[in-house]
């Protein structure tokens, strides 16, 4: 048996999985049980029952709310995600984000609240893909009380704080 973690959607995927090429454009609601994989442009809100994977190509104009998610495009509104949200270097989120636990990639742009509703503060990480986008992470946020109390508690500067300050000394 393979002890590894798995880190590919694939692997990870229980149930259904469902999948929006790239070029392509939905207009309205997306509502799935499983995974969903979008490379393309969906305009409407969306509940996905499981892990949500955004490229770095796709766009998502709407609300979503995800089991978990790994963002590398743009998100146009807000997502609330009940476990793990990873945010690639590549995206851009403009609107607000909800999640249990937040990693965050050095070079990701969120303009928006960032919302910590776990008990760890948001990871700052270093993406060791090659990405097209290079600067140090661009982040206009509110920390709201409930990230700023978690990283109080633990001893630490409320990580999107922190994350603000980095990039105000480039």
């Amino acid at each position: 048996m393979n002890d590894k973690p798995n880190r590919r959607i694939l692997d990870r995927t229980t149930g259904s999985l469902s999948l929006l090429g790239g070029g392509s454009r939905v207009i309205g609601d997306v509502i799935t049980p499983g995974a969903l994989m979008i490379g393309g442009h969906i305009c409407g809100d969306g509940n996905i029952g499981g892990e949500l994977s955004i490229s770095a190509e796709a766009h998502w104009e709407g609300d979503v709310h995800a089991d978990s998610a790994v963002v590398a495009g743009r998100i146009t509104g807000c997502i609330v995600v009940r476990k793990k949200i990873e945010i690639a270097a590549s995206a851009i989120i403009r609107g607000r984000v909800i999640a249990a636990s937040i990693a965050m990639a050095r070079g990701a742009t969120i303009d928006g609240e960032v919302t910590v509703t776990g008990e760890q503060p948001i990871v700052e990480f270093e993406e060791r893909r090659a990405t097209t986008v290079t600067a140090a992470a661009i982040v206009t946020t509110k920390t709201t009380a409930t990230t700023a109390a978690t990283a109080t508690a633990a001893g630490k500067a409320p990580a999107a704080s922190a994350t603000a300050a980095a990039a105000q000394t480039r």
